[in-house]
């Protein structure tokens, strides 16, 4: 089996790019991006990190590595946020958090809101609080991002809903996931046709044999 899928490969159309076309795909990205101006891609409204990355541009995959409670879906968030607010479509797709976590998370990054109003309503809220809080929900309803938590998440499930979302509401300009622990990053890399770039979180706390996961269980 081995050899005939060596033989295939050898039959097949070459894939590698000399040099003249990879540098002529340079020069025209090299051209796009000039164009585009000081940042030619999306913004991920941390101008730090933007000014390192140009921005998230199409076909990439972003992965976001860290220690347990050190932030990584409160920056994912940010970014989600970011690129809603330009008028981009965002698909969530997350094994930790529910609906109710992921939209309040939001809020409170596009209402200014404190996060502890979110989470704990029954504490002291002041009327003006209610407000915003009212406001800032009767704004988000009316954007485009949408948010999926079922359970035994698969890379074909994940692909699937976003050719779904795009067919139906429009093309999504990011994918973001919230994944505890990955096998592969390979098994991340998606079909991008149906998103411009893809977010994902790698909790680097997780002991390594809890890395060793089926892809269903992704």
């Amino acid at each position: 089996d081995a050899l005939d899928a060596i033989s295939e490969a050898k039959s097949g159309p070459r894939r590698s790019a000399d040099a003249k076309e990879a540098t002529a795909a340079f020069v025209r990205q090299f051209i796009e991006d000039r164009e585009a101006g000081a940042i030619p891609g999306t913004p991920t409204g941390l101008a730090a990190l933007d000014a390192v990355s140009g921005g998230m541009r199409a076909g990439e995959l972003w992965v976001v590595g860290g220690q347990t409670s050190r932030g990584k879906s409160v920056l994912m968030t940010q970014i989600a946020s970011e690129v809603i607010s330009g008028k981009g479509r965002v698909a969530v797709f997350s094994l930790e958090m529910s609906v109710r976590d992921v939209t309040g998370r939001l809020a409170t990054v596009f209402g200014n809101l404190d996060y502890n109003h979110i989470t704990k309503p029954g504490e002291v809220i002041t009327k003006e609080d209610l407000v915003r809080i009212r406001s800032t929900l009767t704004n988000l309803q009316e954007l485009d991002f949408s948010v999926d938590v079922s359970s035994s998440q698969t890379i074909d499930h994940i692909a699937t809903e976003c050719g779904i979302i795009r067919d139906t509401e429009g093309p999504l300009a990011a994918r973001r996931r919230g994944l505890r622990a990955l096998l592969a990053l390979q098994a991340l890399v998606l079909d991008l046709d149906a998103a411009r770039f893809a977010l994902c979180a790698l909790d680097l706390g997780v002991e390594p044999a809890r890395l060793v996961l089926h892809l269903d269980q992704v």
